[in-house]
């Protein structure tokens, strides 16, 4: 394991508290069936995945933001847009998949499957956004650097299709055997899933700068 792979694995683990919220309460919601708070939980678990990815900028560039209300100021709306343009692309091709070709696949596999072809194109756009790059310049930006750097980029692109397959793994086996233990296992996917997705991030920004990874990058 190299450094930047091993930094990027350990650069979220000071956080795991927020990652542990923030991919627990769309597990719970998904668990107690509770559809009307999908929105303000949704909303929550994007706010403090966009503070963790804050902390982890602010750590390689001190003089950036590092306080909350500041990270939410500087990063919030353009990570949003891209956000919800990624999720309107991705959607519109979940339900172009989900045609009378592919009935009899269920759908929560084609969301799947897209969300980690989506996930790994774009994985290099979120830290191109807190990097200082416009929305639409980062997602243009980030696909074409992990086109061209494809060979450095395939552990940083497999951390988030495992985040993927995992958070797809919980929610199968919940829908399945609603049971104590796959509850449990809905829940331990889901942060982890969160957590190599922030991991993945982590890859990806030093990548992207072509830092020299120390050990105390990653201390707490």
């Amino acid at each position: 394991m190299d450094m930047k792979m091993k930094a990027a694995l350990l650069a979220p683990l000071p956080h795991w508290g927020l990652l542990l919220v923030a991919g627990a309460s769309p597990a719970l919601l998904t668990g107690t069936v509770s559809r009307s708070l999908m929105i303000p939980v949704s909303v929550v678990s994007w706010t403090l995945q966009i503070f963790v990815f804050g902390l982890i900028v602010s750590k390689v560039f001190p003089e950036r933001a590092s306080g909350f209300w500041e990270i939410l100021r500087e990063y919030g709306v353009k990570f949003l847009i891209v956000g919800l343009l990624v999720g309107v692309i991705a959607i519109s091709i979940q339900v172009l998949l989900l045609r009378p070709v592919l009935s009899g696949v269920h759908p929560i596999y084609i969301r799947g499957l897209v969300r980690a072809v989506f996930g790994a194109l774009i994985v290099f756009v979120w830290p191109l956004i807190f990097l200082g790059r416009s929305g639409i310049g980062a997602l243009f930006s980030g696909v074409l650097f992990l086109m061209r750097n494809i060979g450095s980029s395939w552990w940083i692109v497999g951390m988030v299709v495992i985040a993927q397959l995992l958070q797809v793994s919980g929610f199968v086996l919940f829908t399945e055997h609603r049971a104590g233990w796959t509850f449990v296992t809905l829940l331990v996917s889901a942060f982890l899933s969160v957590y190599l997705v922030t991991a993945s991030f982590s890859g990806a920004l030093y990548l992207l700068v072509n830092i020299r990874v120390e050990d105390s990058l990653v201390e707490a």
